[in-house]
């Protein structure tokens, strides 16, 4: 992955649509290394549909993203029949356009090669550091990309409520009503994380419930 950022870079892409570019690329890595997308499709696609001059491969990923956006019922019907294999993707993670990237065979060298790692052996955790990791420290404090460890995350969320569910838990476990209770009561708690408003998004009120 860094190999491929060190050629996006020389590529002059811009911070935005780097990151945006390589989000989507590990998504997709991780994806078919852990269920949502059939293992070693995406690499099948990049190996296959791909001439090993590279030539073709920026268009072939913008069409591959295109097709993980498109619901199947709304989906072209000439698509290829290897993208076809492709789930859709929802959740905007690919909705956005960004520029066609124009690979040359060193960088294709390098998605292959990122292909070939078990990603499925990889803690989620750490991809926030990753993401962080491809843009520049002025761009992340501009948008407010912060990486927050999972350990800093948990010594958080543990005294505010994560604590007191495994405690119920650990009371709970043999009784089938008691575990109905908590679960009912999980279903209930409901949090606010400021992180993912915009600053016109907050107002007074919440700002002093936060």
């Amino acid at each position: 992955m860094a190999d491929l950022y060190d050629e996006l870079a020389r590529e002059k892409l811009s911070e935005h649509f780097t990151s945006v570019f390589l989000t989507r690329i590990l998504f997709l890595l991780f994806a078919e290394d852990t269920g949502p997308v059939d293992q070693g499709l995406f690499a099948q696609v990049v190996r296959d549909r791909s001439t090993e001059d590279r030539s073709d491969l920026g268009g072939l990923l913008a069409e591959l993203f295109q097709t993980l956006d498109i619901e199947p019922t709304r989906g072209p019907t000439r698509t290829d029949e290897l993208l076809m294999c492709l789930p859709y993707v929802n959740g905007s993670v690919l909705s956005e356009p960004i520029p066609l990237t124009h690979f040359d065979a060193q960088m294709r060298t390098a998605l292959l090669s990122a292909t070939d790692f078990e990603w499925g052996t990889i803690s989620s955790a750490i991809f926030g550091s990753m993401f962080q990791a491809v843009e520049a420290k002025d761009v992340r404090r501009e948008l407010g990309e912060h990486y927050t460890t999972e350990r800093d995350i948990l010594r958080t969320l543990g005294p505010l409520f994560l604590d007191d569910i495994k405690e119920e838990l650990d009371t709970a476990r043999f009784s089938a009503k008691k575990l109905q209770a908590l679960w009912e009561r999980i279903a209930e708690l409901n949090f606010l994380d400021p992180a993912f408003l915009r600053k016109s998004d907050v107002s007074r009120d919440m700002v002093i419930a936060a």
